[in-house]
């Protein structure tokens, strides 16, 4: 929450992360082996029959110089990371600066409802004092969103790092620990002071 002048702000951090990766492999070595891995979007996809299906693990595009993935999943998580990456070339390999954003539309706003919800309940209980139930109440709102959506995401963004870090026989030279603060935020409401 952020006091601006006579509005409160209230607003929460959707779940990313950012990977440097370095790799002696050149950058036309990184867009084959990816491409090898990656095949076109497909506009319906049925989570229960791509268990049964043969296709490749990652979908959407890779250029020479960028890339926009995502994993295919035989079982749905909304928080489900899209991950879009630069490729430059260095004199010994290439590097990569990848980005994980959540990349369903429907789990932002779901994140921004169910989270604006537990966070207006919080406000109200904190101006409501006598009765601590409907802050107890919003607490347990908000802290349920949260550990889902964050869960969701750093399970299937994990993941996806081992993936390129194998694939492309990389190290990690950077991480989220070293962009801290660096969040994704989406506004939930502006109600002004009484």
């Amino acid at each position: 929450m952020i006091g601006h002048g006579r509005c409160i702000v209230i607003f929460f951090h959707l779940p990313c992360d950012s990977v440097c990766l370095q790799t002696r492999l050149t950058a036309d070595e990184v867009v084959e082996r990816l491409s090898e891995q990656v095949e076109p979007r497909r506009l319906f996809r049925f989570h229960i029959l791509s268990l049964f299906s043969r296709h490749k693990p990652y979908e959407r595009v890779v250029h020479r110089d960028y890339l926009r993935i995502q994993r295919i999943l035989g079982y749905g998580n909304a928080w489900l990371p899209a991950i879009e990456a630069n490729i430059f070339s260095s004199a010994d390999g290439c590097s990569i600066d990848a980005r994980m954003r959540i990349a369903s539309a429907v789990a932002k706003v779901f994140s921004a409802v169910w989270l604006g919800f537990g966070e207006l309940m919080l406000v109200f209980a904190l101006f409501q004092a006598p009765f601590p139930l409907l802050f107890i109440a919003s607490v347990v709102v908000v802290g349920a969103g949260w550990v889902m959506m964050q869960g969701g995401f750093k399970y299937e963004a994990t993941k996806a790092k081992r993936f390129l870090l194998e694939l492309l026989e990389a190290e990690q030279v950077c991480g989220d620990a070293d962009l801290r603060g660096k969040h994704e935020t989406l506004p939930v409401e502006v109600r002004p002071v009484p």
